[in-house]
């Protein structure tokens, strides 16, 4: 998808998301939530090293996604960052996949970016199917990843469905 956030903010966003990350020790979060469930009737030290831990995580993920999101972006605008946008996916995927909704964004756009159009368009179609309801931009994007391949019909029935989505209608076939 196409960011309309300058190369400044994407940038911004980047640091920001590498101090958030500077603070967390990852290993350290791997180490606890390792462990096997705590059984019933475990210390009160436990139980909450492994709260502490998921709350950790949950911002590591987070920032490694917000990271992963805007590196992609800067890429769009300049391909010479390609590289660092990969290394941010691959950051980010070690910790959460294709199917968590705040990652799903950021895989389809490194399918779109790297020319493999029909992963894209799988990837989108399951967003589109998990948003309830979907989100006009989501019709936007299947469209024109079905514009790319060429498939001119399932362009206009998505772009129809946007217009619908906008509109809160029911999208009709054309």
């Amino acid at each position: 998808t196409q960011s309309t956030w300058a190369p400044e903010a994407l940038a911004a966003i980047v640091d920001a998301a590498n101090a958030v990350l500077a603070l967390l020790d990852a290993d350290a979060i791997a180490r606890v939530l390792g462990r096997p469930s705590l059984a019933t009737g475990a210390d009160a030290a436990a139980v909450a090293a492994r709260g502490e831990a998921n709350e950790a995580k949950s911002r590591l993920v987070d920032a490694l996604v917000r990271r992963a999101k805007a590196a992609a972006q800067l890429a769009v605008q300049n391909p010479a960052a390609a590289a660092d946008a990969e290394a941010a996916f691959v950051a980010a995927s070690e910790w959460t996949d294709k199917t968590n909704k705040s990652f799903a964004e950021v895989a389809l756009m490194r399918e779109a970016q790297q020319g493999r159009a029909a992963l894209a368009l799988a990837d989108a179609r399951k967003t589109l199917a998990s948003e309830a309801p979907p989100k006009a931009s989501s019709f936007t994007l299947v469209a024109a990843l079905c514009e790319q391949l060429g498939w001119s019909c399932w362009q206009r029935h998505f772009e129809a469905a946007q217009a619908a989505a906008v509109r809160s209608e029911p999208p009709r076939f054309s």
